[in-house]
This record gives structure tokens, C-alpha cells and sequence, in this order.
């Protein structure tokens, strides 16, 4: 930008940190750009200082990066996900429950062992979560069942007993 200035006397090597004005002297433009110019300075350095030197840089690795998180906003990449999703959580699970990440066996056959078993103790937990509802009923329909046999059983004892007793008479 040009301007009518009298001169530049701001040097940022001699390390000022203000412009002093004195009494007698006239005050002219170049103090005032020089205290500008120091302020400037000085809010640049505070800047760097606290929050460093950086550029962004958009590399190749960002713009892909982007790339695939567009993609994977898309509703066809959601379709294709939702396989491979249910196999993640399926390992997920047997990781945390059942710790086929951490297994204590050595050679092969004795790792497909372990892993065999611990697939098994999965499908059992996942059949018994999913039939836990239909088994409960059952359970309670043979409870009542019970019951109800059980009360008709003494109706009828009490009942042969009043007519043994009558018959008697």
C-alpha cells in the first residue's frame, strides 16, 4: 500500500519493545508506524511462540483420505458394509468374551482346538440368548401346568374323602 510516509525506522534485530515519546520533540509519523510495527512484531512472535510455525499441507495421502470418507457416506458403500460389519462385531465379540486373541496353546492343532471351542461356547450363548424367551414360557406353561394338577389332585382327594365318608353313612 503506498502512503506518504517520512521514513521506515522499525529494525526488528535491535530488539525494541516500545517507542518512547519525549517531551520537546516533535511527534512525527515514524514513531507512531515504528510502535505499529513493533505491536505487529511482537503479536507474530507470541503467535509462533504459543501455537508453532505450521502449514497445512494438502498431500496426496489428505485429499485420499477425504476421498474414502466421501465414499463411505455414499447409501451403495453402506450396503456393501453392512456384511462385513457383522463379521467385525462377531470378532469383537469373541475377542472381549471369550479371548481368542490372548490364547495360551502352541501348534496348530491345538489352537484349532481352542478356537473351535470357544466358536461353540459363542453359537451356545448366541442360541440360548435367542430362545431364552420361548424356554421361559415353556418353563412357566409347565410350572402352571403343575400347579393346576396339583389343585385338581387334592380336589379330587378331598372330594373321595367326602364321598367315602358319606357312602359309609
Amino acid at each position: 500500500m503506498k502512503g506518504d510516509l517520512s521514513r521506515n525506522t522499525f529494525d526488528r534485530a535491535l530488539h525494541y519493545s516500545a517507542v518512547r515519546l519525549q517531551q520537546g520533540r516533535i511527534v512525527t509519523d515514524a514513531d507512531w508506524n515504528e510502535q505499529a510495527d513493533l505491536t505487529r512484531y511482537r503479536a507474530e512472535r507470541q503467535a509462533r511462540d504459543t501455537i508453532g510455525n505450521f502449514r497445512l499441507e494438502v498431500t496426496a495421502e489428505l485429499r485420499l483420505r477425504d476421498q474414502m470418507y466421501a465414499d463411505q457416506q455414499t447409501p451403495q458403500w453402506k450396503e456393501r458394509y453392512k456384511i462385513r460389519s457383522g463379521i467385525e462385531a462377531t470378532n469383537s465379540e469373541l475377542k472381549r468374551c471369550y479371548g481368542i486373541g490372548k490364547l495360551r496353546v502352541r501348534r496348530m492343532a491345538k489352537v484349532l482346538f481352542a478356537v473351535s471351542c470357544k466358536l461353540m461356547a459363542c453359537n451356545v450363548k448366541r442360541w440360548a440368548k435367542a430362545h431364552f424367551a420361548f424356554f421361559k414360557w415353556l418353563l412357566q406353561y409347565l410350572l402352571d401346568a403343575m400347579w393346576r394338577f396339583i389343585q385338581n389332585k387334592q380336589v379330587l382327594s378331598s372330594e373321595n374323602r367326602f364321598c367315602s365318608q358319606t357312602c359309609v353313612l
